[in-house]
């Protein structure tokens, strides 16, 4: 397929149809903003409504400006006029999108349209990008959504980010073989702005509408796409440690994503902000070990340095005392961090494009990161989280992943509704009151655990 045989989208009309959710005409007040940066310019970037980045869009085009960029997804609009590229500020996904470096790959011959009809005709499964783009070294595939993906705290519809991330992570690595740049994940990304100029190329960047229905642009259900993905994750094989009949993992407390690992750190940084505000909303101590989980975790979202040091400056500013003080220290772990993920992306792309595409297994593609992260325990030895803030309450904020063993089976139970948490504490006291009278008489832990009918662990947990 030629270049000119498909249908030419501007840059104002992209942006229209990718922020199709986005206040048009509503003044100063607006439910959807994005971010601009014209002339290669990141730290002067403008923060503006859909109607009034149309209109800059449109001066940049007649400008034939150089090195123009925009964000795909939708940002909150502050009440003080001050944003940032952090992630907490994103507040609607509106597209799917993967960045393909081809120039490095065997595909380098091609044009955009010419490689995205490669990957059409290797991968058959995969639906069509609704608009693809030519930034002047590469390709980018977009796959739009007919309702955008709204991260609302207040509606508690945070799970959608963590299950557009997940969806992200797979296509990259799925369209690793075609160049897929394993940096060009986050939700915060900026790209190449249609119809200016790529510096690097001297290329003017172009955009078309790919997937077409009778004539219309087609955009997707982000549900549809998710099942499909889910379909194509091939399943890992593990040693069935349970009990037969019991419940398997597949979920982290009800959230039902493609892959787990990018969740959790999602819901760890949702989780450490929520234990801050338990405490007051501003933490006074055990800041520098704060900083250095919230990083390790933002880190495997925020893939551009840029955003991640917005992210966690956000962070800092909110819930830290002293700030500043703080900005220092990290920006040192923030190196340490950077450096340890940029290696490990470079590895697992050269491990991947080594690989032949694998088309006997339906395109499917899979690998696992070996990321540094902490487990819940010592996240949960870092910071003291005590028994209180676990414990799940009505009408209070609550933690999702930063929980013990005991209050994630009291939370199992109650979901499969065997025990209410009223009961379940009740017999657990009864418990322990039994093994410390028991221990008093000189009973070691084992003989405990049979009298009583648990495992020795649990004999531990009750003597403590």
């Amino acid at each position: 397929m030629s270049m000119q045989g498909q249908l030419a989208l501007g840059a104002g009309d992209l942006i229209a149809a990718t922020h199709k959710s986005g206040k048009k005409d509503s003044g100063d007040q607006f439910d959807d903003c994005l971010w601009l940066a014209a002339y290669g310019n990141f730290k002067e970037s403008s923060y503006c409504s859909v109607t009034a980045a149309i209109s800059r869009v449109n001066e940049l085009v007649q400008l034939e400006a150089e090195d123009c960029y925009w964000t795909p997804s939708g940002f909150n609009y502050p009440k003080s006029g001050r944003g940032s590229r952090a992630l907490q500020n994103v507040s609607k996904l509106e597209c799917l999108f993967v960045d393909l470096d081809y120039y490095s790959t065997k595909y380098s011959n091609l044009d955009s349209l010419q490689l995205v009809d490669q990957i059409q005709k290797d991968v058959p499964w995969l639906p069509s990008p609704s608009v693809v783009i030519d930034s002047g070294r590469g390709c980018w595939m977009l796959w739009l959504f007919q309702r955008p993906l709204v991260i609302n705290k207040r509606t508690k519809k945070l799970d959608w980010m963590s299950q557009w991330y997940s969806c992200q992570k797979f296509l990259n690595e799925l369209l690793a073989p075609y160049g897929a740049d394993a940096n060009a994940v986050d939700a915060s990304r900026y790209m190449r702005l249609p119809e200016t100029i790529n510096s690097k190329s001297g290329r003017l960047t172009q955009s078309w509408i790919y997937a077409r229905h009778k004539g219309k642009r087609v955009d997707y259900q982000f549900t549809d796409l998710k099942t499909l993905f889910k379909e194509q994750t091939p399943q890992k094989q593990k040693r069935n440690r349970k009990k037969p009949g019991t419940k398997p993992h597949g979920k982290i407390n009800g959230i039902d994503t493609i892959l787990t690992g990018y969740s959790l750190s999602y819901w760890r940084m949702q989780d450490l902000e929520t234990l801050i505000r338990m405490r007051g909303g501003k933490l006074s101590d055990m800041r520098k070990r704060a900083v250095h989980c919230y990083l390790v975790e933002a880190a495997h979202f925020s893939t551009d340095n840029e955003s991640l040091t917005a992210t966690v400056d956000y962070f800092i500013d909110e819930y830290i005392e002293d700030p500043e003080t703080y900005k220092t220290y990290y920006r040192k772990e923030l190196n340490r961090v950077i450096h340890r993920a940029e290696y490990v992306r470079t590895q697992l792309i050269r491990k991947t494009r080594k690989q032949a595409f694998l088309k006997e297994a339906d395109g499917r593609w899979n690998h696992s990161e070996n990321r540094y992260t902490h487990t819940n325990k010592r996240v949960i030895q870092l910071l003291g989280i005590t028994l209180d803030e676990m414990r799940k309450v009505s009408r209070r904020p609550y933690l999702k992943t930063l929980i013990g063993k005991d209050e994630k089976a009291i939370r199992r139970r109650e979901r499969e509704g065997s025990m209410e948490r009223h009961e379940y504490e009740k017999r657990a006291s009864e418990r322990a009151q039994e093994a410390q009278a028991l221990a008093k008489k000189g009973m070691s832990q084992r003989q405990i655990a049979g009298q009583i009918g648990v495992k020795r662990t649990q004999v531990q947990r009750y003597l403590s």
